[in-house]
């Protein structure tokens, strides 16, 4: 499966080579830097939302050291076996938090991220319906909340003791509920600056984006992004996210074209790398800090 992605994903680098070199020669590097940095600091909220999500189980690490951990391990994404993003934070984390309560941090921050794509994909389809873009988006932002603060440890104790035991996630390990208000700002914020982001990186590509494309283009690459979460065996979703965005598109846009798709896509496959670079960068820098400061006030 990881071949097929890969083997896709260089299909559709090759065969819209022409229009995804076209669209980057003429980007707007104010705009295209903006959007990086808007990149890095949605990660980062996700980063607090992973911390959010492994405090609720019962684990008192700080927030710096859970949030650096889960920057620092955005390269794993893209090696095979869905395993090594863990791997890293628990490596960054020294082993102080049980590798059973990251992994259901990261089940639960994935939905929530599955949640969020399709929101933002479904708000921007009807976008000239109002009412409905903002029925969507009121509804995903309650789905997003119910799944960070949804008490998975007495459910699991109640439905399947003998995992909730093993995994330690009884309810007397469990930590504090996260809190509806923090739920909601770490969501809001979220989708926010994601929207942000991806909108400065159409308007980096400029006239190579015609105006009227954006909104069914980005709706298109969103859910896109959504299908490629759910592909499990595939890391980072390669080629499947550009396929089911160009899939997508043609099907709830007949006008737009799908090699058009398929290279904004690529653009920001490409956007991609120097945001996760910059987070990983971002993640040590915040560890090396957090042990700097732990020298200087040792228990």
């Amino acid at each position: 499966m990881t071949l097929l992605g890969f083997g896709l994903l260089t299909w559709f680098a090759w065969h819209s080579h022409e229009e995804l070199s076209r669209l980057i020669a003429n980007c707007d590097i104010g705009l295209l830097t903006l959007s990086i940095i808007l990149g890095i600091a949605f990660t980062f909220i996700q980063a607090l939302l992973f911390a959010t999500l492994v405090h609720k189980h019962g684990n008192q690490t700080s927030n710096q050291t859970l949030a650096s951990a889960y920057l620092v391990s955005q390269p794993g994404k893209y090696i095979p076996g869905k395993v090594w993003s863990l791997a890293m934070q628990s490596f960054a984390m020294e082993n102080r938090v049980r590798i059973s309560h990251i992994t259901f941090a990261n089940i639960e921050l994935a939905i929530v991220s599955t949640i969020q794509t399709i929101t933002m994909g479904v708000a921007l389809l009807y976008f000239d319906s109002p009412l409905i873009a903002i029925l969507a988006s009121i509804a995903g932002l309650i789905a997003c909340t119910i799944a960070v603060v949804f008490p998975l440890a007495s459910w699991l104790e109640r439905l399947a003791p003998r995992l909730s035991s093993a995994a330690g996630l009884s309810t007397a390990q469990a930590g504090l509920n996260p809190g509806i208000p923090r739920a909601i700002g770490l969501n809001a914020a979220s989708m926010t600056t994601n929207m942000a982001a991806a909108w400065c990186v159409l308007l980096a590509a400029g006239s190579g984006i015609p105006d009227a494309d954006r909104l069914p283009i980005l709706s298109s690459i969103y859910l896109g992004i959504a299908a490629g979460i759910l592909a499990l065996p595939i890391p980072a979703g390669l080629g499947v996210r550009e396929a089911a965005a160009a899939g997508l598109g043609a099907l709830l846009s007949p006008t737009l074209s799908a090699p058009m798709i398929i290279s904004v896509s690529l653009l920001f496959r490409c956007w991609q790398i120097p945001v996760d670079i910059g987070c990983t960068v971002l993640g040590a820098l915040l560890t090396r800090h957090e042990k700097v400061v732990d020298s200087q006030h040792p228990d």
